[in-house]
């Protein structure tokens, strides 16, 4: 079985293997389907802040390292071909935030929050920036999939809908008079009648999430997550603690134990363990927190907002590239992803497969297969790579919770 053409190409970009480069020209027609987004400091590439204002802003992480990026396709290549070098591409983008941001929002739309709070003056310069440019555009996506559960555990937690409800009044906001003054008003409409119009379908919304396949399985890979980082914790307070060790027992256990390997978690993971002081990010974990359970399924919830925007970057809607930017009022998140900033990503629009690679790409990679036993290298050919990807599509919500609770009971 050969490998997939996107594999290939992740091995000749981050190895430059040349006999993956040879593969690539023997398959050139499937590389018709692909797409790249690379970093790059040269001045040809195209600036990711794309004007928007959010480069001065520390609230805010770019998904891609940049500071500019080439943007590679099969339309791109053509384009190039017949006009000299010169192409032209299509971007989307958007801002995307977690739940500690919708929240803080939520109370500044209904005027709960003191005037001097501080979250409410971070929230404000997020609004500002839309309010300086119209081209700003914000998404309810991490944070939407981050509150559906709490309503579905608890049908009487209004929180998600409330939330919802808050976010959409910003498409009736007065934009201009709130740049002027930073006051809300909603163009002769009281918040109250307002909300009250946009509550029913954000009920909608929400309770048919409820049973969305694709959140679904997005909630389950949180429960991996959170299944990986409970047995992180245990492996951490071992005595005479290996952090390379720690980390192949890791990638062990998701091939024996998940059934699949989550790069992105495990890379995440690497790069906040690695260093001589672990990232304050895993504080909870390093630090014996007495509310372990509750911090860690919070922590897989904000890793997985990073698969959630990695997701979204491979959108392809006519062609267009799509760049999302994330909002968090978390510091200790926000040094974690700029620790381990994307440098490329790889689209297959015909498979839909993504594949990113970040700094230090080869360096992991090589730290991966030197860490792992030797029986879980006998299981990293090309068939059995293909099926923990299967199974990583189609995960068992229940299996993932009896996962999480065993590693519980290692606590208890």
């Amino acid at each position: 079985m050969q490998p997939a053409v996107i594999d290939v190409l992740y091995r000749a970009v981050v190895f430059n293997h040349q006999e993956a480069w040879q593969q690539l020209d023997e398959r050139a027609a499937e590389c018709a389907a692909m797409r790249s987004l690379i970093s790059t400091d040269q001045p040809g590439g195209i600036d990711l802040g794309l004007g928007l204002g959010v480069d001065g802003n520390e609230f805010i992480i770019p998904l891609i390292q940049g500071p500019r990026a080439f943007f590679v396709s099969a339309k791109t290549a053509v384009q190039g071909l017949l006009q000299a070098g010169r192409s032209e591409i299509l971007l989307d983008y958007s801002l995307s935030f977690d739940s500690n941001f919708a929240e803080r929002l939520k109370r500044l739309i209904n005027q709960t929050t003191a005037s001097a709070d501080q979250d409410l003056a971070r929230v404000k310069t997020i609004l500002m920036l839309k309010a300086n440019n119209p081209r700003v555009q914000f998404d309810i996506l991490p944070f939407l999939y981050e509150n559906v559960r709490l309503s579905r555990d608890d049908t009487s937690n209004e929180r998600p809908i409330d939330t919802l409800v808050a976010f959409r009044t910003l498409d009736y906001l007065d934009w201009d008079r709130f740049r002027k003054t930073e006051e809300l008003h909603f163009n002769g409409e009281s918040i109250h009648a307002l909300k009250g119009r946009l509550r029913p379908a954000a009920e909608r919304l929400i309770y048919g999430l409820h049973a969305n396949e694709e959140f679904l399985r997005h909630e389950a890979s949180v429960l991996a997550t959170e299944a990986l980082l409970l047995r992180l914790a245990g492996l951490w307070h071992a005595p005479n603690r290996d952090v390379k060790a720690i980390f192949g027992q890791l990638i062990d256990y998701c091939v024996n134990d998940l059934g699949f390997i989550p790069m992105t978690d495990l890379s995440l993971i690497w790069k906040g363990i690695a260093t001589k002081q672990a990232a304050r990010f895993f504080g909870p974990i390093t630090g014996r927190s007495h509310t372990i359970f509750e911090k860690i399924k919070g922590m897989a919830w904000d890793l997985s907002h990073l698969r959630l925007l990695e997701r979204m970057a491979a959108q392809n809607s006519y062609g267009a590239f799509h760049i999302p930017f994330f909002v968090s009022l978390d510091a200790k998140w926000r040094e974690l992803l700029r620790l381990n900033p994307i440098r490329f990503m790889l689209f297959d629009d015909h498979t839909r497969r993504m594949l990113s690679g970040r700094a230090d790409e080869e360096r992991f990679q090589e730290i991966c297969l030197s860490s792992v036993s030797e029986s879980t290298k006998r299981l990293l050919s090309h068939e059995q790579v293909a099926k923990r990807r299967a199974a990583a599509s189609s995960l068992s919500i229940e299996a993932m919770h009896t996962l999480v609770r065993k590693e519980q009971e290692r606590w208890l």
